[in-house]
């Protein structure tokens, strides 16, 4: 089996930006879901952020943030 490659700097950053956009996502989504398991209606309101994230910004913050070596 072959080893992968380790990328270029730009590009490690660049998926190490995405990550962290993910992460923070699935974060907001799993403390929306807490308040709303203790009742609590802003658990609501607090979902539509994470939401916001996935649905709207996250192609555009993935693709403004992608190395022009990479770009296509």
């Amino acid at each position: 089996m072959r080893a992968l490659a380790t990328p270029a700097p730009a590009v490690a950053r660049w998926l190490v930006g995405a990550a962290r956009f993910v992460v923070a996502q699935y974060a907001l989504w799993a403390l929306a879901d807490v308040i709303i398991l203790w009742a609590h209606p802003a658990g609501f309101l607090l979902r539509v952020v994470p939401n916001l994230l996935y649905y709207g910004f996250f192609v555009g913050y993935v693709f403004r943030r992608a190395p022009p070596a990479i770009r296509s």
